[in-house]
């Protein structure tokens, strides 16, 4: 229960990242490569901890594409009493 509270809130950092990079025109980019069983050695990490991917970060030359939004009425059904 603790361990996977911890990954959601890693997941909860990762992407306030992510969004700010956008923000700051900073390119983001996560993944959990299969190289990453052999990271927890490299990092020192204690016992219990993990390493669960990389989050790549950098400056890129092409102009970051426009998103697209669908209204939230198109995603969620509203329930009433």
């Amino acid at each position: 229960e603790i361990a996977s509270c911890l990954v959601g809130s890693e997941m909860c950092i990762r992407d306030s990242m992510w969004l700010m990079c956008t923000e700051l025109g900073i390119g983001c980019y996560w993944s959990s490569p299969s190289l990453i069983k052999y990271t927890n050695d490299f990092l020192n990490l204690e016992k219990g901890e993990t390493c669960l991917g990389f989050l790549y970060m950098g400056y890129y030359d092409e102009p970051i594409e426009k998103g697209y939004r669908e209204p939230i009425e198109n995603k969620v059904k509203w329930f009433s009493k």
